[in-house]
């Protein structure tokens, strides 16, 4: 597997690829980035060039230059890379944001898109995604006494409990219970790593959470019904709302879950184009983030996010106590530790 920057409109976006055969991209979950496709990528390399972006704003690709005003944005951006790359004929897969991206792209670029496979793919009524909304995205500016890192455990938490995580009444219950702490921390890292603005594409995809775009879409589609989903009673309420004829359904159970998507996109799309040869000159090998120039503790993931907590505090005094201060007489800058802090659990294995 490869990774590479190229420049979209002088703004890094941040690509994995791998394989060989016809194009086939592949659009993540937020806040997440493409590194949590890479079991898909990899199941899918044998018979595809299968390329992930980082959606702008989330891993290593830049945000936006203005702010989105919608899914149409962030797929502009995605025609802009296909473009460069010299790409005329893709399948694409997408998971729930990464679903939402996919179907406005299908909907914007119609002729470009050979089949679209959605994952995690929803419908909500208005009255749903309106009162979603008011709480699913709490404020996580670092904060100097380091509060935000547990608004973003306590999201987490609830992500893996309720759907959505922010109502905890009962009926919103998840039947699964918490996986290890090793899975919450990468979770809550994907928040970090996003920041202040990591809710950008993740609002976007929930007000574009709507049957009517499925319903619109004239290339082949397969939705992915994955019983295990935590969105499955919205995957069915997208399902009820009536599907056209090149929309089809494809049930997934969650044991065996990505080699079985890989099997059906193979066989829905093995032929479905041409191999596609792509220069990567124009584009910039990634680099991977650089540790800490300092002597770090070792942390062990707590499950109630407490080495969250003593990597914060430990950054905090290393900057209080240090010689040189760089904003007047402010000696804790809660910007700066957060991009530490990153920097720490993205070179530090836990």
């Amino acid at each position: 597997m490869q990774s590479y920057q190229i420049a979209i409109e002088g703004r890094p976006l941040f690509f994995r690829t791998l394989g060989e055969g016809p194009a086939l991209l592949l659009f993540h979950a937020s806040p997440s980035s493409s590194a949590m496709l890479i079991p898909l990528m990899e199941a899918l390399a044998e018979h595809f060039l299968v390329l992930a972006p980082d959606t702008p704003g989330y891993g290593q690709s830049m945000g936006l230059s203005q702010k989105p005003s919608g899914m149409r944005s962030y797929a502009k951006v995605m025609r802009r890379l296909t473009e460069e790359l010299g790409l005329t004929h893709i399948g694409i897969y997408g998971t729930a944001t990464g679903a939402q991206l996919g179907i406005r792209y299908a909907l914007d670029y119609p002729d470009q898109v050979s089949h679209l496979f959605l994952d995690n793919a929803a419908h909500f009524t208005e009255r749903q995604r309106e009162e979603i909304l008011q709480s699913y995205f709490p404020d996580i500016s670092p904060k100097s006494d380091g509060s935000h890192l547990m608004t973003v455990w306590t999201m987490v938490r609830d992500l893996f409990t309720f759907f959505p995580w922010c109502f905890d009444q009962v009926q919103y219950r998840l039947p699964t219970g918490l996986p290890p702490a090793s899975i919450l921390h990468k979770v809550a890292l994907d928040y970090l790593v996003a920041g202040t603005d990591y809710h950008l594409a993740y609002r976007a995809a929930f007000q574009h959470e709507k049957a009517a775009f499925v319903q619109d879409l004239s290339c082949p589609t397969t939705i992915f019904n994955w019983t295990g989903s935590i969105v499955q009673a919205y995957i069915q309420q997208l399902i009820q709302q009536g599907l056209p004829q090149q929309v089809s359904v494809h049930d997934v159970a969650t044991a065996d879950r990505i080699s079985t998507m890989a099997k059906h996109i193979l066989e829905k799309w093995g032929g479905g184009g041409k191999a596609e040869n792509i220069d990567f000159r124009q584009c910039e090998v990634a680099s991977p983030a650089a540790a800490l120039a300092m002597d770090l503790p070792t942390l062990e993931v707590d499950a109630h996010g407490g080495h969250l907590m003593k990597a914060w505090f430990y950054l905090r005094d290393q900057q209080v106590q240090a010689k040189e201060v760089a904003d007047g007489n402010r000696l804790i800058q809660a910007e700066e530790l957060h991009k530490q802090l990153v920097r720490w659990f993205q070179t530090e294995a836990l």
